[in-house]
């Protein structure tokens, strides 16, 4: 295993880097002697986070600190964007700061400090308007740093403020902190096949068929290890996949429901505004005014 040291990744007059890259092969376990937050934008497949698997897909946020060993597996690809930060970013008082947790001694983050020390762990999952905001949020960021207009320091610095707030939030609402999950049990060819097909009628028989599974087994295996059954888990790709649609395209709504899966419009409606949080029409309005786009 190997360590990433700040010179390599982070300019010493910055002390951030903001990246977005689609990851398609496989990244060696390794370690980091600065803070990772990366955010998960499309695809799926498995990180080993101190030797725990952990399945990742659109709107997964991972806080990886000082330390923290883990590997990249992409089911084919993942669209990740990566925060890498030294600690004296955030505030002068944590110059030699070895632990991200320090933090949280910061005044700006006193309404965190006993629920997230004792229970932050190294991936949140957002959802509906959640990712809209926390994406709005990454993507701002990933713009200043990349413009460096003046004064992009500082405002970098107030969108890390804001990002870490809404991690602290998410650790400190969530019903279950325990994000680990026995992934191993489910066929990486089963995750891959519903990749790839989701935009059609996929079966429970079908895709228990792929791993050698009894289909009951592998219903209850599956609610196990992703916390949601398989119709709800092929539902939300389909929703993530059409609202990626929604911002790169103008494609009609009723064109987007068709090519990713859902024959019946209404009911496409349903389910985006479920997991979304707002009707497909309000999203697109919403990510063009953010973006810029006409």
């Amino acid at each position: 295993m190997y360590k990433l040291y700040p010179n390599g990744w982070i300019k010493s007059d910055e002390n951030i880097t903001v990246t977005t890259y689609t990851a398609s092969e496989y990244e060696p376990e390794h370690t980091h002697d600065f803070i990772e937050i990366q955010y998960i934008w499309n695809g799926s497949g498995y990180q080993v986070i101190n030797g725990d698997t952990v399945f990742v897909e659109r709107g997964d946020l991972l806080f990886l600190n000082f330390e923290t060993s883990h590997s990249i597996q992409p089911l084919p690809e993942l669209t990740i964007t990566n925060c890498l930060l030294k600690p004296e970013f955030v505030s002068e008082e944590l110059m030699n700061s070895e632990n991200a947790l320090d933090m949280l001694n910061l005044s700006l983050f006193k309404d965190f400090r006993q629920d997230v020390a004792e229970n932050l762990v190294p991936r949140i999952k957002f959802h509906g308007q959640d990712i809209v905001e926390i994406e709005v949020i990454i993507r701002s960021m990933q713009n200043e740093f990349d413009l460096k207009l003046p004064g992009y320091r500082t405002v970098l610095k107030s969108y890390v403020y804001i990002l870490m707030t809404k991690i602290f939030r998410a650790v400190k609402e969530s019903d279950s902190l325990n994000i680990y999950s026995e992934v191993g049990k489910i066929a990486p060819e089963v995750i891959r096949y519903i990749e790839e097909n989701y935009n059609r009628k996929l079966t429970l028989s079908e895709l228990a068929k792929i791993g050698c599974y009894n289909p009951s087994y592998f219903s209850r295996i599956f609610k196990e290890c992703f916390g949601k059954s398989v119709t709800e888990y092929i539902n939300i790709k389909r929703i993530s996949s059409s609202a990626e649609l929604l911002e790169k395209t103008d494609y009609p709504i009723e064109t987007i429901a068709s090519q990713t899966g859902f024959n019946d419009t209404k009911r496409f409606y349903y389910l985006f505004k479920k997991y979304m949080g707002t009707t497909p029409h309000d999203y697109r309005i919403k990510i063009k005014k953010n973006t810029g786009r006409k």
